[in-house]
């Protein structure tokens, strides 16, 4: 299963990347053509999206082998490193795009020329297809719970949404070339989308890293699952620990304390494949056995 993860990740994340080079390469194109200055911009900023599909590929190799000696609980925080490096790079983007719209809302660049409508054909492919990438990348995290994908995905939209300021200048340097201001105003309503969207993806992440407990929903269920299992008497200091899409846990059982020990031992073992089997995101369980105070346990 984890192979076959992590060659779903990889699929999606290439797929990113040669649109990615197509979008930029065809901007590129069209901006000289059109001598638009916005969309030779929005050329080298698909350009820069590359560095985060190079980035969960590299990540992928290291997240996915399984536990070994110097990794007990295996390698799954390199993805939450990945998917908060992604976030810090989208705020980057949009620090980018807000300082240049704050420079030039004051300063007209519009350049007249019978070609200028071709500078059109960037923007308008570069928000199809980066829209279409968005839904597809966003399904397949989803799918495999990767929170490095799915941050991907969205800096794929990121990318589409600030092509529409884009778009919106060329249409408005060509049919009015004293609106030039419109597309600082874009630019700033754009950038600000994309801190959100920063600020979405490295919260988990950072969550993640600095091991905060998991919402409190599920924590009532794994603790509902274990106390209904025949034999528990009670349960405390029930932790969690998020590691890539999955989920950590320990927590100390009370049985009786006339069981033996090997009884003890198989009801424990009951309360850790009752909560792997009953939540998704649950992978390890592990239990430490107490005896139950006396007059806890009733029949």
């Amino acid at each position: 299963m984890s192979e076959k993860r992590s060659t779903t990740v990889r699929n999606v994340t290439i797929t990113g990347m040669v649109l990615n080079i197509l979008l930029a390469g065809i901007k590129f194109v069209v901006g000289l053509i059109g001598n638009s200055q916005a969309v030779l911009a929005d050329a080298f900023h698909s350009l820069s999206d590359l560095i985060t599909d190079i980035a969960v590929l590299i990540g992928v190799k290291f997240w996915e082998p399984p536990a070994d000696e110097e990794h007990p609980y295996g390698h799954k925080r390199i993805e939450a490193i990945v998917t908060f490096f992604i976030g810090i790079l989208l705020a980057v983007v949009g620090a980018e795009l807000l300082i240049n719209a704050i420079s030039s809302i004051s300063e007209p660049v519009v350049k007249e020329t019978e070609l200028y409508w071709v500078a059109l054909i960037g923007p308008i492919l570069s928000i199809i297809g980066k829209e279409g990438v968005f839904r597809y990348t966003l399904k397949v995290g989803r799918k495999v719970r990767s929170s490095a994908v799915i941050a991907n995905a969205w800096h794929h939209r990121s990318d589409a949404i600030s092509s529409i300021p884009v778009l919106v200048t060329v249409l408005l340097a060509f049919f009015f070339p004293e609106w030039y201001f419109i597309d600082a105003v874009g630019a700033i309503i754009v950038s600000g989308f994309i801190f959100k969207v920063s600020f979405e993806i490295v919260k988990p992440a950072f969550y993640e890293l600095t091991d905060k407990m998991v919402d409190r929903e599920l924590l009532k269920k794994i603790n509902k699952l274990a106390l209904s299992v025949d034999g528990v008497c009670s349960i405390h200091k029930t932790r969690t620990r998020i590691a890539g899409n999955s989920v950590l846990v320990d927590m100390h059982v009370q049985v009786d304390g006339d069981l033996s020990v090997r009884n003890g031992h198989e009801i424990c073992e009951v309360v850790k494949y009752t909560v792997i089997d009953c939540c998704d995101e649950v992978v390890e369980v592990l239990i430490h056995l107490e005896p139950a105070l006396e007059g806890i346990c009733q029949d």
